[in-house]
């Protein structure tokens, strides 16, 4: 109530379905459907499923592996590799990890080999961070097997902390947040130690030299800048104020070659080549007003010529024009329509020219 005055709650407004928009519930995704509708997803899924309409989208079958399909593991991304194979990309993490094959790109994921006793013996008797710079990994790396071994993190005695010599040496040589992980402190506590010892924070910007090489790599991307100097982004747009060095313009990577291969290859496979994530490519799709592409699975072109192309595009949810394409790259010819020969003679054209009387 605001001045006196209540406002009514608006009446729930029920969606009039037409007769064409239920007759593609489950014949094209949930998503799609309601682009073409104006309506929201959640209500064309609740509409399938309320008739009893299984979703557009076939779920995945139990993948079976073969010689072909396992030597590819490890030799590109699981994201690449699931694009080619037709899979999901968790189904090609989980066997590579029970081949014990290597990743390829940056994981935290180690060989058996790696995790020796001795190392394991480590895990949560120090904190990650410490334990991580011993091992010259990630911290994520450290976090994660100690996750999955079930190894509780370290915890430090409760109590005031003794500061020795050498944790006192830390403080103001590098950021509280470092010297914390190091050290295994809360970041709170490292702050105040130093403020009752009277040093000063940490200044990553005053260690800098202020030379004119340093102002022409400002006018580069601020990811090429860390690469180069190795600071952060917060110090390069710092340093970038300080100098009136404008920052550079965002660069997109939806190039017109990118663009082109919208709806023509998997999202998965362009997220894996632009550096994206997949669902950021499905949105650009859907942007442009085109369809997804579905990756064929070894069963699905096992169904493809056992019958007429209607038949199979409607048993796998898939228009006939990409059956047929399908059939004709796998050089398989069109099956017989049912009650008609093989090689059935052409009608002949009957002539419609006026008898004369």
């Amino acid at each position: 109530m605001r001045g006196g005055i209540t406002r009514e709650p608006k009446p729930w407004k029920r969606v009039s379905w037409r007769p064409r928009w239920l007759k593609l519930l489950g014949q094209i995704p949930d998503e799609e459907l309601a682009r073409r509708a104006g309506l929201r997803p959640g209500i064309v899924a609740r509409e399938r499923r309320r008739m009893g309409i299984p979703p557009a989208v076939p779920p995945n079958l139990p993948v079976k592996w073969t010689k072909r399909m396992i030597a590819l593991l490890g030799t590109a991304t699981d994201r690449e590799v699931a694009a080619r194979l037709g899979i999901s990309r968790h189904a090609v993490l989980l066997k590579r990890r029970a081949l014990d094959i290597p990743p390829v790109g940056p994981s935290t994921y180690r060989p058996s080999s790696f995790w020796t006793p001795r190392r394991i013996a480590m895990l949560g008797k120090a904190p990650d961070a410490e334990v991580a710079r011993r091992f010259q990994v990630s911290r994520h790396t450290v976090t994660y097997q100690r996750t999955v071994l079930g190894i509780p993190p370290f915890r430090p005695a409760s109590g005031p902390t003794r500061w020795t010599a050498r944790m006192v040496r830390l403080l103001g040589k590098m950021s509280d947040r470092e010297v914390a992980e190091r050290l295994g402190l809360k970041e709170r506590r490292v702050r105040f130690e130093r403020f009752v010892r009277g040093i000063p924070a940490f200044n990553r910007v005053g260690k800098i030299r202020r030379t004119p090489a340093l102002v022409k790599l400002l006018r580069l991307r601020t990811s090429e800048v860390c690469a180069i100097t190795g600071i952060c982004n917060s110090t390069v747009s710092k340093l970038r104020k300080e100098f009136g060095v404008p920052a550079p313009p965002p660069r997109s990577a939806w190039t017109p070659r990118a663009l082109a291969a919208l709806g023509k290859k998997p999202d998965a496979l362009i997220a894996a080549e632009l550096g994206l994530k997949e669902i950021t490519v499905a949105r650009k799709r859907q942007e442009l007003g085109l369809q997804r592409l579905r990756s064929w699975t070894a069963a699905e072109e096992a169904l493809v010529g056992t019958a007429p192309d209607a038949v199979i595009a409607r048993r796998l949810h898939r228009s006939i024009e990409a059956v047929a394409k399908r059939r004709r790259l796998l050089k398989l010819p069109p099956p017989p329509t049912r009650g008609a020969p093989a090689s059935a003679p052409a009608p002949r054209r009957r002539d419609r020219r006026p008898r004369s009387r």
